[in-house]
Parts: structure tokens; C-alpha cells; sequence
């Protein structure tokens, strides 16, 4: 049996319209695919920083929340104001003060849920619990003070979230 004999392609007989053509409709092709590739990781990247602003947004609300609901047991009998109650506000403070700063520096000032007069008047509020504690006064213009600000903080969490999840301001 006999082997069958390649054929050569002879570019030489292939037409420069032809070949441009052909050429042409390949780019095409190509352009067309990297532009779906292209949709698609945007697209995935869009969602992973909506969730990224969500989960952010998430923390801080609770954080804050917790800020509020912890000031509350300011007012029940026998609590520890001053060695339990306000070191744990400062913490939950703190903490949604960092997430605060990495939601304005990350996603734009739109998305950041404490002014900074908020966190002036917060900043404030605590240094006047600890100038009272300190020269041994009465604590009520602190804790006047600080009611103030925690219901600044509720007014902020009620306009700012809607379903748990944080809108842009």
C-alpha cells in the first residue's frame, strides 16, 4: 500500500483580499473574546467589593450598636461606670471608629457613618467622663453628654441602614 502524499498549502495562490479579509474577521473574533472576558471579571470584581463594603458596613453597625446598647446600662443600679461600662464603649468606639476610617479611605467619604463632628463630640463625651472620674466629680454633664452623642448614633444607624445593609450617604 502507498503511502498518500501530503499536500503543501501554497500561500502564494491565496489572494491578498482573501487573506485580509480572513485576517480581519479573526481580530475580530479575538477583540470580541477579550471583551467578554473582560465584562465578566469586572463584573466579578464589582461584586466582591459590594461585598467587601457590605461585610465592613455589617461590622460597624454593630459595633456602633453595641456602642448604644452598652451606654444604656449606664442608668441600672450597682453597674460599674467607670471601671467596666465606659472602657468597654471606648472599645466598641474604637472599633467602629477603624472601621469608619476604612470604609471612607476604601469606598469613598459617602460611606462613612460618623462625621467627624460625630467623632469629635463621642471624643468629647469621653474625655469628659474621664476628667470627671479623675478630679472626683459627679458625672452627670458627662453622661448628658454622652446620651446626646448615643442618640446621635441611633439617628445615624436608623437613617443609614436600611434592611442591615449600609447606604451611601
Amino acid at each position: 500500500m502507498a503511502k498518500p502524499q501530503k499536500k503543501r498549502l501554497n500561500l502564494s495562490k491565496i489572494e491578498p483580499r482573501n487573506a485580509i479579509a480572513v485576517a480581519v474577521g479573526a481580530l475580530f473574533v479575538v477583540l470580541v473574546a477579550l471583551l467578554c472576558i473582560t465584562i465578566s471579571m469586572r463584573s466579578h470584581i464589582q461584586t466582591e467589593y459590594a461585598a467587601a463594603r457590605s461585610e465592613i458596613g455589617e461590622e460597624l453597625y454593630t459595633e456602633l450598636y453595641m456602642l448604644c446598647q452598652t451606654f444604656d446600662q449606664v442608668t441600672v443600679p450597682g453597674q460599674d461606670v467607670e471601671n467596666v461600662i465606659i472602657p468597654a464603649m471606648k472599645d466598641y468606639y474604637l472599633a467602629a471608629q477603624t472601621l469608619n476610617t476604612a470604609l471612607s479611605n476604601a469606598f469613598g467619604a459617602p460611606y462613612g457613618v460618623l462625621s467627624p463632628d460625630d467623632i469629635d463630640a463621642l471624643d468629647a463625651a469621653f474625655d469628659a467622663y474621664d476628667t470627671a472620674y479623675a478630679a472626683g466629680h459627679a458625672t452627670d454633664d458627662a453622661q448628658s453628654a454622652m446620651q446626646s452623642c448615643i442618640d446621635a448614633v441611633r439617628a445615624l444607624l436608623a437613617a443609614r441602614y436600611s434592611g442591615g445593609m449600609l447606604a451611601a450617604a
